[in-house]
């Protein structure tokens, strides 16, 4: 009895959804929480990438995942990162934020979500976050330690707290 529990219960938090018919390419201790993560053709997660939350995560092909790296989807938002893009080690993306209003205790407060995109053929570099509601262009590169909180148009190259163009890519 307690060998089937667990069995269901690895298949429940363990649940990934692929187009193709082998697993990605996977580092150690990559932690999959989220049961609604999509992975595309050829991507590799590195070790300690940490997926969670309970909406939909869908990662396109030819995907790269860096060392330590977090993503964080709410079931009214989603995770969207195009095929051929590249997400250096210690990315943070989420999805959601807390409500902050003075008449109620911001730990009572619904959180508010919004879904993050991340077009196809980008580099996001080392620590990386992007926040809830962004969009990042097609072509894009955000420099290291960089913090995305809105949109950032296509083949914009972006850097700084919060990030600003700083040039086009040619």
């Amino acid at each position: 009895m307690l060998k089937k529990l667990l069995k269901k219960y690895r298949e429940y938090c363990f649940k990934i959804k692929t187009k193709n018919k082998y697993l990605p390419n996977l580092g150690g201790n990559v932690f999959l929480e989220n049961t609604n993560v999509k992975i595309g053709n050829n991507v590799k997660i590195y070790n300690d990438v940490k997926f969670w939350g309970n909406g939909p995560i869908v990662i396109g092909d030819n995907v790269k995942i860096g060392d330590y790296t977090m993503i964080y989807s709410s079931i009214n938002g989603g995770v969207y990162i195009g095929d051929d893009t590249i997400i250096a080690a210690k990315a943070y993306i989420i999805d959601m934020d807390h409500g902050v209003s003075k008449n109620k205790l911001i730990s009572t407060q619904e959180p508010i979500v919004s879904p993050v995109h991340i077009g196809k053929d980008c580099w996001l570099g080392e620590s990386v976050t992007v926040l809830k509601g962004a969009t990042i262009g097609d072509g894009c590169v955000v420099g290291a330690k960089s913090l995305v909180n809105k949109n950032i148009d296509n083949y914009k190259i972006v850097v700084g707290i919060p990030a600003k163009e700083i040039k086009s890519r040619q």
